[in-house]
């Protein structure tokens, strides 16, 4: 019987707490262990899975200084791991009664026809503040019937640019002990999936097991945060991976146009919340985009994208005035 390791960061969550770990609790497979790591929280959080570990001794509690991202705790729950299979859940979300029996049993179907899996994926509904909307994503996006298709590491890949899959999911221990979670940038979870994808044989749906997205406002990953302005690492990282599995060269392009849309995106972000932030902070922002703008130059695909296929006046112009706009912008608040 498959043990399945589901693994929790928390941080200052004693609000929603509960509910996610309760959601484990109520599954109908029994054979799963909860590793619950602590990040350093000043609202009673550690003491409350304290609590949840002393009701049942599936669950296991550990707390370590903060680092102000879930990566670092999630590699640290890898030493204390005994499943065959990791389930990643966030503290302020929850999966169905069936979600993990669902999940083993794909598995297990596929494993039966020598298809061996090594990443299972529930489907993905996400809630919104008042709960009036949602929004779900069932197999591939956009395509009837892919709750049932089998994809290879690199079609998963392709598909999780655009996020026409969901990333959440049952993955083999030992693929994610070997890559581990990437630790810089609030992004490192986006580029983290991707890298577990290129290096999967065949990834799967379960299409009755439901993991619930709680889109909540005061997440770590909404904050306006210094750490927000270091994402362009997992992106050029990303392009580095695509290029050592000689992806295509569509792939490729559409990750440059990713890391130019970010650029700007967070050099606008810069500009209107400049006032938020020290001087100090203020440095370690401008290099940080200073070394993305350095990055991204030597890159022929971006000029084609903008130049060569914006032949006409407008479209040069549109890019250069965004240029000549955030300079100023710097120069004007400094």
């Amino acid at each position: 019987m498959l043990k399945i390791s589901i693994i929790m960061a928390c941080y200052n969550c004693t609000a929603y707490l509960s509910r996610s770990v309760m959601s484990v609790l109520n599954q109908t497979y029994k054979n799963w262990e909860l590793i619950c790591v602590d990040d350093g929280s000043t609202d009673g959080t550690y003491d409350k899975l304290l609590g949840f570990s002393r009701q049942d001794n599936r669950i296991k509690a550990f707390t370590k200084k903060h680092s102000g991202m879930a990566a670092p705790n999630r590699n640290y729950a890898l030493e204390f791991i005994s499943g065959d299979f990791i389930f990643v859940l966030d503290s302020d979300d929850e999966i169905n009664p069936e979600c993990l029996s669902e999940c083993v049993k794909r598995y297990e179907e596929l494993k039966a026809k020598d298809i061996d899996i090594d990443i299972i994926i529930p489907k993905l509904v996400f809630l919104y503040p008042n709960q009036a909307k949602k929004r779900t994503i069932c197999g591939i996006v956009n395509q009837c019937g892919s709750e049932s298709k089998i994809l290879d590491g690199k079609k998963a890949f392709s598909y999780s640019l655009d996020w026409r899959i969901s990333g959440l999911g049952m993955y083999k221990t030992i693929l994610v002990k070997k890559l581990k979670w990437y630790e810089e940038g609030m992004n490192g979870d986006e580029y983290s999936t991707r890298e577990f994808f290129i290096n999967s044989r065949y990834i799967a749906f379960a299409k009755n097991g439901v993991y619930i997205y709680y889109q909540n406002e005061d997440s770590v990953t909404k904050k306006l945060s210094i750490k927000l302005f270091d994402t362009f690492k997992g992106l050029y990282k990303l392009e580095t991976l695509a290029k050592s599995f000689n992806m295509s060269k569509d792939i490729i392009k559409k990750i440059n146009q990713d890391r130019y849309k970010m650029f700007y995106s967070l050099q606008e972000l810069y500009c209107k919340n400049k006032h938020n932030f020290n001087n100090e902070e203020k440095n370690q922002i401008e290099r940080y985009l200073d070394e993305n703008q350095k990055l991204l130059k030597p890159y022929r695909i971006i000029r084609d994208y903008f130049f060569r296929k914006e032949r006409d006046k407008m479209g040069k112009s549109i890019v250069l005035f965004h240029k000549i706009k955030f300079y100023y912008k710097r120069l004007e608040n400094a």
